[in-house]
């Protein structure tokens, strides 16, 4: 099982229309923006509108989370604990059957007092045990929120243990390389302890850090958060299941934009391999589009087992090279053809 994370922004969903049915894997989506909508209704309708094909006998999780600017979360007030549950209700009632989901749970602490965030926080938790047989509470790996979250996860468990034993329990927890080992001792802790039904390991795939330049005309960019998350599952005989923000950052960067000639950026493809890790084939200009059909060629001559079989995104790259295909400069359209080839991958990686 595979768990990408996208955001309801930035062409990310749209890389979920293109991936196979077939794949296995339950997505993360992050409400944090708001479609140019006025209501919570609205929202939820066109969130509907945009997972159709592939909510397909999956079980889409759905984070309202507050470790970025979230726009949704500031308009619709989730602050207040009656509106963010009456936000997953009101979820839970448009999907009705339509589409199986799972609330994740990431705790707020935007409160006047310590006290009182543990209070509301565990008050909101209890409401949706009451509604929801499937529940995921997210830790993340900011150092100002995971000491918080630790100690509510403890609390819940304390206060709730009893009610919570019929219930399917899935713990999100960000891992990278600054803080594995404490994760590592942290899951140790709690698996020994409490009842939890999964565990969801949250990295980035890749980021700067990863890359090693070659001679080459590309760089080889290894998965360090899929070694961490190989690395902690083998100290368990647990259900641990991959997650990742795909291709992006889990912060999106900013773009330069030039007033003149708008976004200005160095055209490439990021290409996940079979092994989880990737190939990133960059141009050597910084604004001229038509450098993806070169860049197209090249992923096709460098890349071993290349097959337009593969997804809908390898077709997509073999008809830009071959010059088939000639709607292809735009940077948004890149995007989410790349997110659906690195979920493809990591679909086929943990089928």
């Amino acid at each position: 099982m595979y768990q990408p994370i996208l955001k309801n922004k930035l062409n990310e969903l749209k890389g979920l229309e293109d991936v196979s049915l077939d794949k296995s894997l339950n997505p993360i989506i992050e409400l944090v923006d708001l479609n140019k909508k006025n209501t919570a209704e609205d929202v939820i309708k066109y969130l509907m509108e945009k997972i159709p094909n592939i909510s397909k006998n999956k079980n889409i999780y759905i984070d309202t989370p507050t470790y970025l600017y979230n726009e949704l979360y500031d308009y619709l007030e989730l602050g207040n604990i009656e509106n963010k549950y009456n936000f997953f209700l009101k979820i839970k009632e448009i999907f009705d059957k339509n589409i199986s989901f799972t609330p994740v749970i990431s705790f707020d602490y935007y409160y006047e007092s310590e006290k009182k965030g543990y209070k509301e926080n565990i008050k909101f938790f209890k409401k949706m045990l009451n509604d929801f047989d499937n529940l995921a509470i997210r830790i993340f790996a900011n150092e100002t929120f995971s000491s918080s979250d630790e100690i509510l996860l403890s609390q819940i468990y304390d206060f709730l243990g009893d009610e919570l034993e019929d219930k399917h329990i899935t713990l999100i927890v960000e891992v990278s390389k600054k803080n594995k080992s404490k994760v590592l001792d942290l899951l140790k802790e709690i698996t020994e302890e409490y009842k939890i039904d999964q565990i969801t390991l949250v990295g980035e795939a890749f980021n700067n850090d990863s890359r090693h330049s070659t001679l080459d005309v590309y760089d080889r960019i290894k998965n360090h958060h899929l070694i961490n998350f190989l690395e902690i599952k083998k100290s368990f005989d647990l259900n641990f299941v991959y997650s990742d923000y795909t291709l992006v950052d889990k912060i999106p960067t900013k773009i330069e934009i030039d007033p003149d000639k708008g976004f200005l950026y160095y055209p490439f493809i990021k290409f996940t391999t079979e092994d989880g890790n990737m190939c990133y084939f960059s141009a050597k200009s910084k604004g001229n589009y038509n450098q993806y059909e070169d860049l197209s060629k090249l992923v096709i001559s460098k890349i071993k087992h290349y097959s337009i079989e593969h997804c809908s995104t390898c077709k997509f790259i073999q008809e830009v090279a071959n010059g088939t295909f000639h709607k292809y400069r735009s940077g948004s359209t890149w995007k989410y053809r790349m997110i659906a080839h690195h979920i493809s991958t990591m679909g086929n990686y943990f089928k």
